[in-house]
């Protein structure tokens, strides 16, 4: 449904790169609804959103530094607080990636900015873990039977269909890549 809804602005950015429109709507649609966040900041920044760009921006500058991970964890959760239009999906989107985003900063930081990061996660511990995706080998048929057919495959379909989205694993709430 929500692919349906983004097709337009995908094919916009196609054609034109520099949307700030389709660059705003394809980048919440990677971010809150697939939650493929190195996808979706990007486009989120290019946006200029008043709300999403600067956050975008500072969890992509924030690799590697917990200050500004710390910084940019808060800069979703104030998205959360104050956006009251956005639906419950987006909003836990959201405190997934802050609660991913904090972990690191509540075992490295110090002082007051330990104590903020560790509130702050100790707040969002009850938060869901991401949606899970309908993929064609969860609909019915167990992963064990759906091996032989995707190994056998050959090497010409080895790559799928540009557009389709197969799925997503996750280990203990985090994308397992």
């Amino acid at each position: 449904k929500e692919h349906t809804a983004v097709k337009p602005h995908l094919d916009t950015l196609a054609a034109k790169p520099d949307d700030l429109a389709a660059n705003l709507a394809v980048g919440k649609f990677h971010c809150l609804v697939l939650e493929d966040w190195a996808l979706g900041l990007p486009q989120l920044v290019a946006s200029t959103d008043t709300v999403y760009a600067g956050p975008a921006k500072l969890d992509l500058e924030a690799a590697g530094d917990p200050a500004k991970q710390l910084q940019a964890a808060e800069a979703w959760l104030q998205i959360v607080e104050t956006d009251r239009s956005s639906d419950r999906d987006e909003k836990q989107a959201l405190q997934r990636r802050a609660k991913l985003l904090l972990k690191t900063p509540a075992a490295v930081l110090t002082g007051l900015d330990q104590v903020k990061a560790q509130k702050r996660l100790d707040a969002l511990k009850d938060v869901p873990p991401g949606r899970k995706v309908k993929t064609a080998s969860s609909s019915g048929s167990s992963a064990s039977t759906q091996a032989p057919a995707i190994a056998a495959a050959p090497a010409a379909e080895a790559q799928p269909p540009a557009g389709l989205f197969l799925g997503r694993a996750t280990a203990n709430g985090q994308d397992a890549g």
